[in-house]
């Protein structure tokens, strides 16, 4: 059972993007559930994001010693405190980094939000729509821009991850 989830976390690295993004659009577009199409771009996302979180956590939450949880409860600590004042801070570096990959692997997907909505026009796909009408001089500056916004972003997990006091 265990290798079965195993495995289907890593359906979506598996998958391409754009038919995983099809998928997502015929499934929740055909319900009358989510009508927002930004919705449905944002869930395409995470979906093909979600392992690379996945795992950097299990395998930093694996390498920790139960006997800190176990303290913790003989302590009177109760599940969620546990979790909060002795796991997280052990694994936080792990769900930053994951969180870091899934940004970079999103920020450059145009194949499933053209999947689930042609007709949206974040960064990347605007990247392309310019290079497709050959305005190559715009296209540089809208990625020039893009990566200034990633390494802005990427510095400031930097800073947030120094401040903590850990060695990185």
């Amino acid at each position: 059972m265990a290798q079965l989830a195993d495995s289907l976390v890593n359906v979506p690295l598996i998958v391409p993007t754009t038919a995983l993004g099809y998928s997502l659009a015929l499934f929740w577009g055909g319900q009358d559930i989510i009508t927002n199409v930004t919705v449905l771009v944002i869930f395409a996302h995470i979906a093909f994001t979600y392992p690379l979180v996945v795992r950097n956590v299990a395998g930093a939450v694996m390498e920790v010693d139960p006997s800190y949880e176990e303290a913790a409860r003989t302590l009177g600590a109760k599940p969620f405190a546990t979790f909060r004042t002795v796991l997280f801070p052990i694994v936080r570096s792990s769900v930053l980094a994951g969180a870091i990959l899934a940004f970079t692997r999103s920020l450059g997907e145009t194949g499933a939000t053209f999947a689930v909505n042609p007709d949206a026009n974040t960064m990347p796909v605007y990247i392309v729509n310019l290079v497709e009408s050959g305005d190559f001089y715009l296209a540089a500056i809208a990625a020039m821009v893009l990566i200034m916004v990633s390494f802005v972003f990427m510095f400031g997990i930097h800073y947030i991850v120094k401040g903590e006091g850990g060695r990185r």
